[in-house]
């Protein structure tokens, strides 16, 4: 599934245009591929195309560098985990099958990956958060403050399908993400919305709804109880 962030509303005098932008569901998943296979890749030391309990270990180290929270606390246990065939090793397709379970239904692992992807492939998260902020900036000012958080998000909610987030869920949201608290939001605070809503995307790609109200409100709870 591909959900395209692209659509374009017409301004008062018909001439100027703002484009809401979405990002792409396919853009992280490549991401997130590309990153797991380099782990594996990295970590199979003697190149037969699978891991045993010692290899996992490193996998262990490499998953916990990148931020990412598993229940698993040895390289034994993973193997126990993503062993389907019970050969005592852990080929690349069990890997990743155990990566998709066991890693990339927590929202805050999705996030740690994208800050710490070492396959340097991260460019379309700058592109989609500048057209994105070029379009909430309606004045032009080099920052989006609550009015025009609000005017942006409810264009957004439109094509999403969704009821807009209320002024007052926008208000709280605007005070949390607003890091240097100036009352505004810059471009790097906005950045952080993108990457919510990203998020939000892939873990929605098979259907569902709230996207937008899920992540304003989870970005007020990371903020509240950081």
């Amino acid at each position: 599934m591909g959900a395209s962030f692209g659509s374009c509303c017409a301004s008062g005098n018909g001439k100027e245009e703002c484009q809401l932008v979405f990002a792409s569901y396919d853009n992280l998943s490549r991401l997130i591929r590309e990153d797991f296979e380099q782990v594996f890749k990295k970590c199979d030391k003697n190149r037969d195309g699978y891991l045993n309990k010692k290899e996992m270990d490193q996998v262990l180290d490499q998953l916990r560098r990148k931020g990412v929270v598993i229940s698993a606390k040895t390289g034994a246990k993973i193997v126990s985990q993503a062993d389907q065939d019970r050969d005592g090793r852990v080929s690349a397709k069990e890997f990743q099958e155990w990566i998709d379970k066991e890693c990339l239904a927590r929202q805050q692992n999705l996030l740690n990956l994208m800050n710490h992807s070492t396959t340097g492939d991260v460019l379309w998260i700058d592109c989609i958060t500048n057209r994105a902020f070029k379009a909430a900036d309606k004045d032009h000012d080099g920052q989006v403050d609550t009015e025009e958080l609000v005017t942006y998000f409810t264009e957004v909610s439109k094509q999403f399908g969704e009821e807009p987030c209320s002024s007052e869920q926008m208000a709280k949201f605007m005070k949390n993400a607003d890091v240097n608290k100036d009352g505004t939001m810059s471009k790097s605070e906005f950045r952080r919305i993108v990457k919510q809503i990203v998020v939000k995307l892939y873990l929605h790609a098979d259907g569902g709804s709230g996207i937008l109200s899920d992540a304003c409100r989870e970005q007020q709870d990371v903020q509240e109880y950081a």
